[in-house]
C-alpha cells in the first residue's frame, strides 16, 4: 500500500500518517490563500467551507512537489492558522525595511533587513514568554480582587409603613390632628386625598410585591417621604430612620410625587385664580384684618396667587 494514501483529510474520516510540511509547501499555501483572497469576481465572500476548498484546488494545481496534492482542505486550513501570526510578522517586518530602503540598495538587501527585523521580534517575543513562565513559577498566585458588591440592608419596610399608620392615621393615634397639622402642614383629610389620587394615579408609587412576593413601600410611607422633604427642605437621607426608604427611593418618591400633583391637580389648583377665587381670597383677608377696599387687601390676594407659582417655579429648581 501507497504511504502517501494514509494521508487522508478529515473530511474523509482518516487519522493516516502525519506528514510534515515543506518551507516550498508553506509559500505554495500563501500564494494560494492570497490568490484566493484577491480573486476580483468572489472576493472575500465566500463560506468558510468553500473558501478553504477553492485555497486547496489553487494549491493543488501551483504544487510541484510530489505526494502533497493528498492535503484537502482541513489540512490546508490547519496549516495556515498555525503560520498565519509568521506570516502577518513578518510582512510587517518587510513593510519595516522597505520604507527604510535606501537608494542604490536591492531587493535582496530589503529582504535581509526584513530577516534580521523577524529574527530580533521573534526572540523578544519568545524572551517574554520565557519571563512570563519564570515570573509564575517563581511567584504564588496572587488571590483575585475581591468584588464589592451591594450590602443588603433589611430595613423592615412593613415594620415602618404600620408605625406610620399607628402614629397618625390609626382610630386611636398616637399624635392629635393638631400636631399632624403641623408636621405635614396640611390638615388630615387633604393629605388622605392626596395619597389616594397619587396612588391611583402614579404607578411609582404604588405599593407592588417585589420577586419574592414580599409587600414594597406602600404609598403612605412614600408620599410622606416626598411631603416631608419638602415641609422641612430637609436631605433625602433623613427618611431613612422612621420611613424606611434608602436614600435613591426617597429621592425618585420627590421626583414622581411633584411630576403627580402637576398633572393631577394643574387643572383645578395650580391654575391662575378666577374672579370666584379672588373673591373668596378678599373675604379670607377682610375675615383676618385687612380693610375691605384697601390697598393692603389687594396686595394680600394678588400675594397668594403668585406665591403658588412660585412655590411650582422653586420645586422644580430644587429637584433639577
Amino acid at each position: 500500500m501507497d504511504p502517501r494514501n494514509l494521508n487522508q483529510n478529515e473530511e474523509d474520516g482518516g487519522r493516516g500518517i502525519r506528514k510534515r510540511w515543506t518551507a516550498e509547501e508553506d509559500v505554495n499555501l500563501i500564494s494560494a490563500w492570497l490568490n484566493t483572497s484577491k480573486d476580483p469576481v468572489v472576493s472575500n465572500e465566500h463560506r468558510l467551507k468553500s473558501f478553504w476548498k477553492r485555497v486547496t484546488v489553487y494549491y493543488k494545481a501551483n504544487d510541484g512537489s510530489s505526494g502533497s496534492n493528498e492535503r484537502g482542505p482541513s489540512q490546508c486550513k490547519a496549516r495556515w492558522n498555525k503560520i498565519n501570526h509568521g506570516v502577518n510578522k513578518f510582512v510587517g517586518c518587510y513593510a519595516q525595511a522597505s520604507s527604510r530602503r535606501k537608494s542604490g540598495e536591492s531587493e535582496d538587501d530589503v529582504l535581509s533587513m526584513a530577516y534580521e527585523l523577524y529574527k530580533n521580534d521573534m526572540e523578544k517575543e519568545v524572551d517574554s514568554i520565557v519571563e512570563e513562565i519564570q515570573y509564575n513559577y517563581t511567584h504564588p498566585d496572587v488571590p483575585p480582587a475581591p468584588i464589592i458588591r451591594r450590602v443588603h440592608i433589611d430595613r423592615g419596610r412593613e415594620e415602618g409603613h404600620t408605625r406610620l399608620w399607628n402614629d397618625y392615621l390609626s382610630d386611636n393615634p398616637t399624635y392629635t390632628n393638631a400636631m399632624f397639622r403641623r408636621r405635614f402642614r396640611m390638615n388630615k383629610p387633604l393629605f388622605i386625598r392626596i395619597v389616594t389620587t397619587i396612588e391611583n394615579g402614579v404607578p411609582y408609587l404604588r405599593q407592588r410585591r417585589d420577586a419574592t412576593g414580599r409587600l414594597g413601600l406602600s404609598a403612605l410611607q412614600k408620599c410622606t417621604s416626598a411631603i416631608r422633604m419638602m415641609a422641612y427642605g430637609c436631605s433625602t437621607d433623613a427618611m431613612d430612620e422612621y420611613l424606611r426608604l434608602a436614600e435613591t427611593t426617597a429621592h425618585k418618591c420627590l421626583l414622581h410625587f411633584v411630576e403627580g400633583v402637576i398633572n393631577l391637580f394643574d387643572d383645578e389648583y395650580l391654575r391662575r385664580p378666577t374672579a370666584e377665587d379672588l373673591q373668596r381670597l378678599l373675604n379670607i383677608g377682610e375675615h383676618r384684618g385687612f380693610p375691605r377696599n384697601g390697598r393692603e387687601h389687594r396686595l394680600y390676594a394678588l400675594g397668594v396667587e403668585e406665591l403658588s407659582h412660585c412655590m411650582v417655579r422653586t420645586i422644580f429648581t430644587w429637584i433639577g
